[in-house]
């Protein structure tokens, strides 16, 4: 009975911690995670793009590696895949420091392509990580084996961006970090 009773203790403590940190999510802190969000992700994709290049060889060289690869059509991207690729060709193009592009950062265009991985994830009864793959794709060995793009910093792959953002927010439990500023998100993009 002893122990039973600590073990409740220790439950609704850890669980006051949770709703406390949760708490502690606002607008502002949302904003400037997706904005930290969009620069990591645009400075991940920096070695895929050489100056002078088209959006499509740029998105070539995303996905493939290589400009024109050979036998291999791009697998359809969502829109919101689409927009954040193309968002990042433009900040790639304008040659932005990392202080301009964290101060200039597509916070909402980030936004919308973590809320098309809480959807994803939601509606299709996936993981986070499968989420983030559907989002460039779904073809999870094009996106991981891109030797081009394979030694990004830090322990999130490109295209992991809730990685990005829980690395961030230094939250280690995605899911419940996810669901917590996924209404601030909303409020953010509309």
């Amino acid at each position: 009975m002893k122990r039973l009773k600590q073990t409740l203790l220790i439950i609704v403590f850890m669980s006051s911690l949770v709703g406390v940190a949760q708490k502690n999510y606002t607008e502002a802190s949302v904003k400037d995670a997706l904005k930290q969000g969009f620069a990591e992700f645009v400075d991940n994709l920096r070695p895929a793009y050489s100056n002078g290049d088209t959006y499509k060889e740029f998105k070539d060289k995303v996905f493939f590696g290589v400009v024109n690869p050979p036998n291999y059509t791009l697998p359809p991207v969502p829109a919101e895949g689409e927009n954040l690729l193309q968002k990042t060709y433009q900040f790639l193009v304008a040659n932005y420091s990392s202080r301009q592009l964290l101060e200039k950062a597509d916070y909402k265009t980030f936004g919308k392509a973590i809320l098309y991985i809480n959807n994803y994830s939601n509606n299709n009864n996936k993981s986070v990580q499968d989420a983030e793959v559907a989002l460039f794709g779904g073809n999870s060995q094009l996106i991981s084996n891109n030797a081009l793009l394979s030694n990004t910093r830090g322990v999130c792959k490109w295209w992991q961006l809730w990685c990005h953002l829980d690395q961030i927010f230094g939250g280690g439990g995605a899911g419940q970090l996810l669901q917590a500023i996924v209404q601030f998100i909303i409020i953010l993009i509309l």
